[in-house]
């Protein structure tokens, strides 16, 4: 399976909320927890604001069991813990707090900008629009609502309303950091990454000390091909929190100078800060088959399965996870498995060169070279290289075949000879 940098840390939007909402708590202790749990949450990028965040909404829910907005509090940081960790069982709680909320106050904003985030991070888009609609129709000033409506909108494809959408809220609120975020990695997705890092670079002069900006800036970096400045972003990152995605993509870049040993020890370094994110295990199995662990390349690739397997039924609309569990199904030689998921994931991004290859890898898995060849030479068309499928280990067979090599060559070929000039 191809080695995947984790992708941007995700901005959230967190503010306090009109205190005509809040003054509905009987209880000067819980809007004063309340207060300081948005003081943390805002601030989620610090270690322990968010688990500070949530344990002051939950003590002002227990405090005020009335005190709609800090269910609605409540329920947008268990999703921003999800978000960040990709662990599914925080996805109940944050739908159960917001039921609650909406229950309490069926007029809050808060609450439908929150379930329009679940929404759509769970691929229920047309549910997610109606909330974050909703939220609008209550308050047609929430840049919460319109930044979740942008998501959405990126999400379906739907680029130029997304991109107004994005540029909209900045106007609104240009000392909003997590605006110029959501906007860069919108770029970011788009390919567009100079722009991408425009927006990165905006963050970082609102709060020089803010992690995931640093961790995004050196992404987009790598993406360039300017990788001595990426590291030193992702060494910014990890001075200031210890962030497993910056870790991460640091091991992806010794990966990628063929440092296995430090690429397998950043690895699991970013791993002791988060082990639900099944791309790290992903990484941990390719680093230690290239320095010959096969047992501990075999424990990683277990927890990898176990892990897509959880997030499947949350991301049914994620190309990747639903390719990535093709592959692991490969592996398996479950043949049924693995072709329902990659034709799930081909159906959803058919031009994705990612995906692309890794329904080759899959395929050459199962022992169907030509139909692996026929994707592999998609892929390259596509924007994969050579270069990208001699990094994976689980290619050496294929690629010490002559006359596979020689189908590869020609299709990278393919892509570059010059256009024709049309004649007048």
């Amino acid at each position: 399976m191809l080695l995947l940098a984790v992708a941007l840390a995700i901005a959230f939007r967190h503010q306090l909320f009109p205190r005509r909402y809040a003054d509905r708590s009987s209880s000067p202790a819980a809007y004063e927890s309340y207060l300081r749990g948005q003081e943390y949450l805002r601030r989620y990028d610090k270690p322990g604001n968010l688990d500070a965040a949530i344990k002051q909404f939950q003590s002002t829910t227990q405090t005020d069991p009335k005190f709609a907005l800090a269910f609605a509090a409540l329920g947008e940081g268990y999703w921003t813990k999800y978000a960040l960790e990709e662990d599914p069982q925080w996805v109940q709680l944050a739908s159960a707090a917001c039921q609650r909320a909406a229950e309490l106050n069926s007029q809050l904003p808060a609450v439908y900008v929150t379930l329009g985030r679940i929404h759509s991070g769970t691929g229920q888009r047309d549910l997610a629009i109606q909330e974050f609609q909703r939220a609008l129709e209550l308050d047609q000033h929430n840049v919460a609502a319109l930044l979740g409506l942008a998501d959405t909108y990126s999400r379906l494809g739907r680029n130029q309303e997304a991109e107004d959408l994005y540029k909209r809220a900045i106007a609104m609120r240009p000392d909003m950091w997590d605006a110029y975020h959501r906007l860069g990695a919108f770029y970011y997705e788009q390919r567009r990454f100079s722009e991408a890092g425009e927006q990165f670079g905006r963050v970082i002069q609102l709060l020089p000390d803010h992690t995931f900006a640093h961790t995004s800036l050196g992404t987009t970096l790598l993406a360039l091909g300017r990788t001595p400045e990426a590291e030193v972003e992702f060494k910014k990152s990890l001075a200031l929190t210890p962030d497993y995605v910056a870790a991460t993509n640091l091991g992806v870049i010794y990966y990628n100078q063929k440092r296995y040993a430090e690429s397998a020890a950043m690895t699991e370094q970013a791993l002791r800060i988060n082990d639900k994110d099944y791309r790290l295990w992903n990484n941990l199995a390719i680093a230690s088959e290239w320095l010959g662990q096969t047992e501990k390349a075999r424990l990683a690739r277990h927890e990898e399965l176990t892990r897509l397997e959880q997030l499947a039924p949350l991301r049914h609309d994620d190309a990747d996870v639903q390719a990535n569990l093709g592959v692991m199904y490969s592996q398996l030689r479950l043949r049924d498995k693995a072709k329902t998921h990659l034709e799930a994931a081909l159906a959803l991004s058919p031009d994705n060169a990612d995906v692309l290859a890794k329904a080759g890898e899959a395929y050459e898995n199962l022992g169907e070279r030509s139909l692996a060849l026929t994707y592999f030479r998609k892929a390259l068309q596509k924007g994969s290289t050579l270069a990208d499928l001699e990094a994976n280990p689980d290619l050496r067979s294929l690629l010490s075949d002559p006359s596979a090599h020689r189908v590869l060559h020609r299709a990278v070929e393919s892509t570059t000879q010059p256009a024709a000039t049309a004649s007048r």
